[in-house]
């Protein structure tokens, strides 16, 4: 039997196989023993589960670091300084920058320069120009969705748009008020019901078929003048003193006359123009019986006109060519100008109206293709032979395809324009009248070459009569009683049709001079001192 041996902790120098050791080791020894165990550790259920140091975060935390990143991203140094508003990275509001380096949205920075005429740089002052400005690529710009602020932008511009359309139609409104105070101040318009009913007071017979136009000495002399043969071959002028109750015939060209006008020179004696098919423009005076100054044309004469500030200056419409040829009494075997534009009509349309406006110094008229009103750019004092001045066509309104007459009233600046249509003549009515531009002074005259002044024409009405094939002459005039009278033929119905227009600008008919014969044609209608002669082309009516 073995003996046992018992060894005395104290007295033994070897290491016992256990120790005692803290609870620290025994934690730092068992992921070991466990590691080296082949059974599975067993967890107590009842024993709390570990939480790892890298814990994940929570959505809350998770939603507070993105709104910070993005905070981060917008803050104010991408910000355009001028709009306020995000930079992008496209498009009109991408970043841009000065060569001082400071940013803005690319169309900010360019309208900022424009406005203050590319000065400075808003931010630092720094010099800047157009050319500075030049385009960022950055990747660390935030992308925003700028569809509000282009859709405000396009507010802004429909807003403005529409603000500078109210502002021209108050304009417009405004300068329609002020042409209706002018034509009713000036008797275009009248409310007067026309009471003097004129009459009949005596006729006279000349060759049938020769009668075709008249003129007056308006204001000094009761002397009617007027166009007519005697014959085949010869051509003249009638003058028919109705206080003396005279006439006196002057023989003057070999063709059919188309034109007379008459000038008088403060009562003493009154000069006749006239022009005809024979080409010939010729000048007499009243106190001779022959013509004074005889000019050939190129082509058949259709119309002419005295210029009425300077005497010795005459016009004359050519009838195969929208031209007005001028002519100088003191030179005149030399054509001085030929006056042209593409508003007269084209190559073939004949001038036949023509009439020099002193208070203007402009020239109406018509062709057949259209009804004129020139006026010159520069030097407006001096007569249209100056080419260098140039001239303009102020635009009128058109009522037909064929201009048959127009003419010029001076007392109240009335145009009255007669059309052909294929059935009926359309007469227009309107004013012509010179305003100020919106950007001239009107305490000051504009310098002779300033276009600060500008012509314009206002509608008025328009009336239709009975078609007439030849073109007689339509007038428009103010009688004694301050009513203006708008005068035509009718051929159809064998008199001439006196019309007026009330403030409501509608067009009515007052009166018809008939007693014109069978088959007879009204050529002209002329006032001349209280009464108004109705000429046709075989008679000469008086009415008063």
């Amino acid at each position: 039997m073995a003996d046992v041996v018992s060894v005395s902790s104290d007295d033994s120098d070897e290491e016992p196989l256990f120790s005692e050791s803290s609870d620290g080791e025994e934690e730092n020894q068992e992921p070991l023993a466990a590691a080296v165990s082949d059974e599975p550790r067993t967890q107590d259920i009842f024993q709390e589960p570990k939480t790892s140091v890298k814990r994940k975060r929570t959505e809350s935390e998770e939603a507070d670091a993105r709104q910070e990143a993005e905070e981060r991203d917008t803050e104010p140094l991408n910000e355009c300084i001028i709009c306020y508003g995000n930079w992008t990275t496209q498009g009109t509001h991408r970043s841009a920058s000065l060569k001082c380096g400071h940013l803005f949205g690319l169309k900010c920075i360019k309208d900022y320069l424009q406005r203050h005429n590319g000065k400075t740089c808003p931010i630092c002052k720094a010099p800047a120009k157009h050319t500075d400005v030049r385009n960022v690529y950055a990747q660390n710009l935030t992308a925003v969705d700028d569809s509000t602020l282009r859709a405000a932008y396009a507010a802004r511009d429909i807003a403005q748009s529409q603000a500078k359309a109210l502002e021209l139609e108050n304009d417009t409104l405004k300068l329609k008020v002020r042409d209706l105070e002018r034509i009713i101040s000036s008797g275009i318009l009248s409310s007067a019901p026309f009471d003097s009913k004129l009459k009949v007071r005596t006729s006279m017979f000349l060759s049938k078929g020769t009668v075709r136009v008249g003129a007056a000495s308006w204001d000094h002399t009761g002397i009617l003048y007027f166009a007519h043969g005697m014959g085949d071959k010869e051509f003249g002028v009638t003058a028919w003193n109705l206080e003396m109750k005279s006439r006196v015939f002057t023989p003057l060209h070999s063709g059919v006359i188309r034109d007379v006008k008459v000038l008088s020179r403060n009562g003493v004696r009154d000069v006749i123009l006239s022009t005809g098919l024979d080409k010939k423009l010729k000048l007499y005076s009243s106190e001779t019986d022959y013509a004074n100054l005889s000019i050939d044309l190129s082509a058949p004469g259709w119309s002419c006109s005295f210029d009425t500030i300077r005497q010795h200056i005459l016009y004359v419409g050519l009838g195969n060519n929208s031209i007005v040829q001028i002519y100088d009494t003191r030179n005149p075997s030399t054509v001085l100008h030929s006056l042209t534009h593409s508003s007269m009509g084209k190559i073939g349309n004949g001038v036949h109206s023509l009439q020099h406006i002193e208070s203007s110094n402009s020239l109406v008229g018509g062709s057949l293709a259209t009804s004129f009103y020139l006026e010159k750019l520069a030097n407006r004092d001096s007569c249209f032979s100056i080419v260098d001045d140039g001239f303009t066509c102020v635009p009128l309104a058109k009522g037909g395809d064929k201009c048959t007459n127009a003419f010029y009233n001076d007392q109240t600046n009335t145009l009255f324009t007669s059309w052909r249509r294929p059935t009926q003549l359309n007469h227009v009515i309107e004013t012509i009248a010179r305003e100020l531009a919106p950007d001239a002074s009107p305490h000051q005259d504009p310098p002779p070459s300033s276009t600060s002044k500008l012509t314009t024409s206002t509608h008025i009405a328009e009336y239709h009569t009975p078609w007439n094939p030849l073109l007689a002459r339509s007038r428009c005039f103010t009688l004694r009683s301050g009513i203006q009278v708008f005068a035509t033929g009718s051929d159809g119905e064998q008199c001439a049709l006196l019309h007026t227009v009330n403030p409501e600008g509608i067009v009515r008919e007052v009166q018809r001079l008939g007693g014109v014969e069978y088959e007879g044609k009204v050529m002209d209608i002329v006032p001349v001192k209280g009464a108004i002669a109705v000429l046709t082309d075989s008679k000469v009516h008086l009415w008063g």
